[in-house]
């Protein structure tokens, strides 16, 4: 489901038929699918065209919020990496928060929240780590940081200004 989520069609399918309830099914009764059903939610919510349908009405009638608060407060049991898997929920619902319709409603609940004022304004890449997992966002393998570089360091380059011209345009 994971994969199909990263199609605007099957999103906007989803909008119209009741299918937040079984995601939330299925990470309560295998933990270790916690990982990429938050995955499957992070591209949904990303994805979302209210015009289709409201997932985020979905969320809220199933009270998806709460349920992924909840996760972000404990450890996740039989999940390969808790801060990618929380990076990805903090995502969905900072998602949901943009939805024009039921937006204030998420964000009303997440105010209430004192676990979300710890998740609140950081950025997901602070959870990323430097290990290649399947299916998880992670951080650069290299030791860069996503820096620029100088570049390969036996390069050398002129000094001299480029040779000028009369032909400016090839003729």
């Amino acid at each position: 489901m994971r994969a199909w989520t990263e199609h605007q069609a099957v999103v906007d399918a989803m909008a119209s038929i009741p299918s937040i309830a079984p995601i939330i099914h299925i990470m309560k009764c295998s933990p270790k699918a916690i990982g990429m059903a938050s995955e499957t939610l992070r591209n949904t919510f990303d994805k979302h065209n209210p015009e289709k349908g409201s997932i985020v009405k979905q969320a809220l009638d199933v009270q998806l919020i709460q349920f992924m608060l909840t996760l972000l407060e404990k450890d996740i049991p039989g999940a390969e990496n808790q801060t990618a898997v929380k990076a990805q929920l903090v995502n969905a619902l900072k998602s949901m928060v943009k939805d024009m319709q039921y937006g204030e409603s998420v964000r009303l609940i997440l105010d209430d929240s004192n676990i979300w004022n710890a998740y609140r304004d950081q950025r997901h890449d602070l959870f990323l780590t430097h290990e290649t997992i399947k299916g998880y966002i992670t951080g650069p393998v290299s030791g860069t940081k996503g820096y620029l570089t100088a570049g390969p360091a036996n390069v050398t380059l002129s000094s001299a200004p480029p040779p000028v011209s009369d032909d400016l345009f090839g003729d």
